[in-house]
Order: structure tokens, then C-alpha cells, then sequence
């Protein structure tokens, strides 16, 4: 079984095309606030598909902004401190299953489901944030 699960959009050819070209400045502030609000649509089919016996594996799950990197902006639907830690460690096993407990995902399903509508929302919202972004840089 897998230590780490992580789920990653990369590369979007239209959302490239938009950042292309932008101070990196711009392109990284556009991204955190264009992100956040569509992860927001994900994280909430997560909750709705999560199994409930207590509540706090569904209370646990969060829209949540990644290390800090030069190289990668990110922001992630997460339940509480990742697969296998914390006190909802627990949630990896629903997800992927063990040898005595059949599978029952939810956060790929939440990705499977909503991952269209949360990039469509980022495509409508990232021209008016890098213009919003921009004005504010003092760039044109």
C-alpha cells in the first residue's frame, strides 16, 4: 500500500496560455486566489462522499495552500495533516482499502466529479484577478 497520496492538476494548456508571458509575482498571486475558490467546490464533494461514523473524518477535510516553493504554486484538498497522519490517519484506509476492509473512496471521486466545473471556475476567474493582480504591481 502507498505511504503518500497526492493528487496534482498541472500544466493546463488554457490556463498557461493566460499566465504566459506575466511577472511571476502575478502569476503566483492570480493562482492562490483563483485556486482557492475551485478547490473549495472539490473539498466539498469530499465531504458529501466521505463515510460518516463519527463526523470528524468529514469535518477533517480542507482546502489547504501547499509548501511554499519557487518552482510550484498549489493549493490541495487534504483531510487533516494527510494519508496516514493525524488523527483522521484513519481516512487512507476508507480511500484505498486494506487486506480485510474493501475500498471506499471518496476524495478521487470528488476529483472525478468536480474537477471540471472547479477548472472551469479558474478559467473564468483568472483574466479579471491577473487584471485585478496587475493593477495593483502597477503593471499593464
Amino acid at each position: 500500500m502507498a505511504k503518500k497520496a497526492k493528487l496534482m492538476v498541472t500544466g493546463d494548456k488554457e490556463i498557461d496560455a493566460i499566465l504566459t508571458g506575466l511577472p511571476a509575482r502575478i502569476q503566483k498571486a492570480a493562482m492562490r486566489k483563483t485556486m482557492r475558490p475551485a478547490m473549495k467546490i472539490i473539498e466539498k464533494e469530499a465531504k458529501r462522499l466521505a463515510p460518516v461514523e463519527t463526523g470528524d473524518l468529514k469535518k477533517s477535510i480542507k482546502v489547504k495552500a501547499m509548501k511554499r516553493s519557487r518552482k510550484h504554486i498549489g493549493i490541495h484538498v487534504i483531510v487533516s495533516d494527510g494519508f496516514f497522519k493525524g488523527d483522521q490517519f484513519y481516512a487512507a484506509f476508507h480511500e484505498f482499502g486494506t487486506k480485510r476492509q474493501d475500498a471506499e473512496p471518496f476524495m478521487r471521486p470528488a476529483f472525478d466529479n468536480k474537477g471540471k466545473e472547479a477548472r472551469d471556475k479558474v478559467l473564468k476567474d483568472m483574466p479579471k484577478i491577473v487584471e485585478q493582480e496587475a493593477k495593483k504591481k502597477g503593471i499593464r
